[in-house]
């Protein structure tokens, strides 16, 4: 009884947290209402219209002892804990980290433990890094760029969650103007990666 009470107000506690950032947020009779941000991401609805209270389908209701998402649109339903992962990460690790402390997590419980959420934040941030080189350049030199990326993404991955097979590809020669150029976008990418992992919500919760 007391983890179901403990479970309810803390996730109750973030919901708070977050509530004045989610648009048209109100408490109804039996649940919590606002704009989904899965399928209602602007401010007019289909017709060009300005999407009213009313017209928001986003729904949090309890379910048992716990909090659960649904969209009445789109049909996207969620438990609390993955809502907070995919649009509040730094908040997501704060919410797993206070129950992690009570011992609130993991199997037997509807959130992961404290290190599994901190790997998944911490990947979401290197696969935006891996966006950000396939972004870059262009043609032959976009192709070699990307394949670069993608190596040193399978390296970083193997850091945070362990081994894994990496897939090996035979790629042309390259001219060394082709070289060079790739070399210089990729140890500009290297510096903005460096930046990024030093803003890395995940970073104080992963052990090296």
């Amino acid at each position: 009884m007391t983890s179901s009470l403990s479970i309810s107000s803390i996730e109750e506690k973030y919901l708070n947290q977050v509530s004045g950032l989610l648009p048209h947020f109100s408490r109804q009779l039996n649940a919590y209402r606002f704009q989904c941000p899965y399928c209602q991401l602007s401010s007019k609805n289909h017709r060009g219209r300005t999407v009213t209270p009313s017209g928001c389908k986003g729904f949090f209701y309890s379910n048992g002892n716990a909090l659960n998402f649904k969209c009445h649109r789109c049909g996207t339903g969620k438990q609390f804990h993955n809502f907070l992962e995919d649009h509040f990460p730094s908040v997501f690790l704060e919410y797993v980290a206070e129950r992690d402390g009570l011992g609130l997590t993991g199997k037997g419980t509807n959130a992961p433990t404290l290190s599994n959420a901190a790997q998944r934040v911490s990947g979401r941030v290197t696969a935006a890094f891996a966006g950000e080189l396939v972004e870059s350049g262009s043609g032959i030199e976009k192709t070699d760029c990307k394949a670069a990326g993608d190596s040193a993404a399978t390296s970083q991955n193997q850091v945070i969650s362990g081994p894994i097979q990496p897939a090996i590809t035979k790629l042309p020669r390259l001219t060394p103007q082709q070289q060079a150029g790739c070399s210089a976008r990729l140890a500009h990418k290297v510096k903005q990666h460096q930046k990024l992992r030093q803003r890395d919500p995940a970073a104080p919760y992963l052990q090296d």
